[in-house]
């Protein structure tokens, strides 16, 4: 059975109790680990709350909560580096043994993924060693830095938007990767035999700031 590996916080930043926000009445982690009841899933907190929760909630019996180890806190308060690919590493060699398992590393701030969806991204490895979720657009984009400069088209031109390459953003719904692979590529969860698998709205939404927690709370009467 694949297992499904989530990292939650207690505490978020750009919007204020995120992981406990309700999508049609229901906390956020929560209503992506109900639909997870096939798998075997495993969070990685620091939260007492989630802790006490996956304990007692007779709907989450397919999950195993640990709790955060305090280097890894420490390293995300120092806002340096994010522990998350060590995070990672340290599920990967405390709870899966076999080295070609496939494992899934996944975010509940994805309200609307479905489980078929990630079934069929699962299969995708049987020619890829790693898929991830995203979103694919064709439309004309800039790469804002010290100085803002064109990706995908010559702004000396005029271009149909048909004509541009794609540019693809990762939502984060999801990596799927095995635990060998990930291991040798550096702790990175894109190989280079990698698919990119685009999800289409609002499986791609992810809810980072305020906009997208409304979004979500209207759409949830329509989308499950």
């Amino acid at each position: 059975m694949v297992k499904i590996f989530f990292i939650i916080k207690q505490d978020s930043q750009r919007v204020k109790n995120k992981n406990f926000q309700k999508i049609a009445g229901i906390p956020l982690y929560k209503r992506a680990l109900y639909k997870l009841k096939k798998f075997n899933v495993f969070i990685d907190t620091d939260s007492n709350n989630i802790i006490a929760n996956c304990k007692k909630d007779k709907n989450l019996n397919h999950v195993f909560c640990y709790r955060r180890e305090q280097k890894f806190i420490d390293m995300e308060n120092s806002k340096s580096l994010s522990p998350a690919p060590l995070m990672i590493k340290n599920f990967l060699d405390k709870y899966v043994k076999n080295k070609n398992e496939i494992v899934v590393t996944s975010h509940v701030t994805s309200p609307f993924l479905n489980v078929e969806t990630l079934n069929k991204a699962i299969k995708k490895m049987q020619n890829y060693d790693s898929v991830s979720s995203c979103n694919i657009t064709q439309d004309f984009s800039y790469l804002d830095g010290r100085r803002i400069k064109p990706i995908n088209f010559n702004p000396d031109i005029i271009q149909k938007t048909q004509s541009l390459k794609k540019i693809i953003h990762l939502n984060g719904a999801f990596f799927i990767i095995k635990k060998n692979i990930f291991l040798s590529n550096g702790l990175k969860r894109v190989s280079k035999n990698h698919f990119f698998y685009n999800l289409s709205f609002p499986e791609y939404l992810d809810i980072d700031n305020y906009e997208d927690l409304a979004v979500a709370q209207k759409i949830s009467i329509l989308y499950k």
